[in-house]
């Protein structure tokens, strides 16, 4: 087992994939049927999305990573986030996957340590909120796993100092749980 796969697999184990937030119905900036980005996240579990919908530049006019991103409270990007992890992972050849996800999780910043509450992963009104610790664990991992081989064919995403930033603030975040 390749060492994505292994990480794909922990990610999987990690976030439940039910229940499923509710889709806002002003999520889609075009008429339904006509382009929506977003129309193939609606009401679909995180790892059953197609990745040809996690596209940055396929005639959308917002890629659903950035876009979810931008939408509150962020309860599809919080609920999503694993399947642009897993889809970035498992289809290394889809370059557009990593660039659009990775340019927003630079500008995300996580939230909180996470809470123990009654509520889905996915709920809060921060983005990852909610993430537990294993959670977390996972998103630095990914993290770490495109710094040592993003450059490499085919995944070719250049690391930024901007993500070493955002792999630090995970990290930060991380210390929140040995605190408990």
């Amino acid at each position: 087992m390749s060492e994505a796969q292994a990480l794909a697999d922990r990610i999987k184990q990690s976030f439940p994939t039910t229940p499923i937030p509710e889709y806002p119905p002003e999520m889609g900036l075009d008429p339904p049927g006509e382009k929506d980005e977003y129309a193939a996240f609606a009401n679909t579990p995180w790892d059953e999305v197609p990745i040809e919908n996690f596209d940055t530049y396929g005639g959308f006019d917002i890629s659903p990573a950035i876009g979810f991103a931008s939408h509150q409270p962020p309860h599809m990007w919080n609920y999503h986030v694993p399947g642009f992890m897993t889809g970035s992972l498992l289809h290394a050849d889809e370059c557009d996957a990593t660039d659009g996800f990775m340019w927003r999780m630079r500008e995300v910043i996580p939230h909180g340590p996470g809470y123990t509450t009654n509520q889905p992963w996915w709920q809060g009104s921060q983005p990852f909120e909610l993430y537990g610790k294993e959670q977390t664990l996972c998103v630095i991992s990914y993290l770490e796993f495109i710094r040592s081989f993003g450059e490499l064919s085919p995944r070719e995403f250049e690391w930024e100092p901007s993500d070493e930033l955002t792999l630090q603030r995970w990290l930060m975040r991380s210390m929140h749980f040995e605190e408990q």
